[in-house]
């Protein structure tokens, strides 16, 4: 009796050892996820949304947006805005004169009727033909917003004016997505 005991229990745990060695191999292996392929050289790079595109005449640049966007009226140094459905995020272009960057960015958020801008983070980029650009990372205040607005800027020089391209959102409704609104602004291309 206790042989039978002992070749049955022998017998499950080789089976047990089959099967656990077994079923891993069974398993349907994870797909892996492919990054996109760089652009070649010269050629922009695929866009993570659809794309509309705003054209600027005078001083000539252009600035591509998520398509589903609604483009609004525009005033003072605002040249161009835009808005999802539900208001935000938004983008608004501003036309403006400025020393410097930062100059440039509080004459856009003034102009745009905002104030009292907090810089987060602000650094030097290229745009993708290799023009000097920056942009920044930072909080301000709105009167048509009940709370403070996170928003990314890029702004670069054409005809002695900065072009600065601002996408803003209320962290509340719609969550600041920084790298989808840095590639909104590093669309900006000069004619």
């Amino acid at each position: 009796m206790l042989n039978k005991k002992y070749k049955f229990a022998v017998l499950f745990i080789a089976m047990l050892l089959v099967l656990g060695l077994t079923l891993p191999a069974c398993t349907c292996p994870k797909p892996t996820e492919t990054e996109k392929p760089p652009a070649p050289p010269g050629e922009p790079a695929a866009l993570s949304f659809e794309a509309a595109e705003y054209v600027n005449a005078d001083p000539g640049f252009s600035v591509k947006y998520p398509k589903e966007w609604v483009e609004q009226p525009a005033t003072g140094v605002t040249v161009f805005y835009a808005a999802a459905p539900a208001q935000v995020p938004n983008i608004f272009i501003s036309v403006v004169e400025g020393a410097a960057f930062a100059d440039a960015l509080n004459a856009a958020i003034s102009g745009a009727g905002g104030a009292e801008v907090k810089i987060k983070t602000e650094s030097e980029t290229k745009l993708a033909d290799g023009t000097k650009a920056y942009q920044a990372v930072y909080k301000f205040k709105h009167p048509a917003a009940p709370m403070a607005l996170d928003a990314f800027s890029l702004g670069a020089v054409k005809a002695d004016k900065w072009v600065v391209v601002t996408v803003a959102t209320v962290g509340l409704l719609a969550k600041f997505d920084e790298a989808l609104f840095s590639e909104i602004g590093h669309t900006l291309k000069f004619k």
